[in-house]
């Protein structure tokens, strides 16, 4: 079995690694370029992600993907890897994710039966705080949670606003 050297930015791991242990360690993130690897008689460091492992290695459970083009699933580590004092990896993934925002969803829906236009900016921008929480990219989802809620206010303001010109207005036609 072969083993790996790894590299996160400037520092060189002290232990080296197995094709299960990179995965089981979330060192094949897909969306991490800090981390490299290397066979150990090898020289050249390249991005772990897009490392040519051979199919011999590959376990037929697991998806990987990589320059060859195997499907390579690396679960959802995301973010920049540290080393500590004692040589542990410190990967913030799932051990660090912020509280995810809230979608509006709700407040959405009732804007699309009141303003239709700002209701259904209001509903896009719900409809994606989820898929972007749990793809890693947590600013963009507080982003559009936050978008989502602005829509809703907008729409309620006009609704509140077009309401009042047509009470105003059937008192002045009386």
């Amino acid at each position: 079995m072969n083993r790996y050297n790894v590299k996160i930015e400037d520092s060189v791991l002290p232990e080296t690694y197995s094709f299960d242990e990179l995965i089981q360690n979330g060192l094949l993130d897909e969306r991490d370029e800090h981390i490299q690897v290397r066979l150990i008689e090898e020289n050249e460091w390249v991005i772990a992600r897009d490392y040519p492992f051979a199919e011999s290695e590959v376990p037929m459970n697991k998806n990987i993907i990589n320059a060859l083009g195997v499907n390579r699933n690396t679960g959802s580590m995301s973010g920049y890897y540290t080393i500590n004092d004692d040589g542990s990896i410190n990967r913030p993934g799932n051990y660090n994710k912020p509280p995810k925002p809230d979608t509006n969803l709700i407040w959405s829906i009732i804007c699309i039966s009141v303003c239709l236009p700002f209701g259904l900016l209001a509903l896009m921008e719900s409809v994606k705080v989820d898929s972007l929480y749990s793809n890693g990219e947590y600013n963009e989802a507080i982003r559009a949670s936050e978008n989502s809620k602005k829509w809703s206010m907008w729409c309620l303001w006009s609704w509140l606003i077009i309401f009042g010109i047509i009470i105003i207005a059937a008192i002045a036609s009386k």
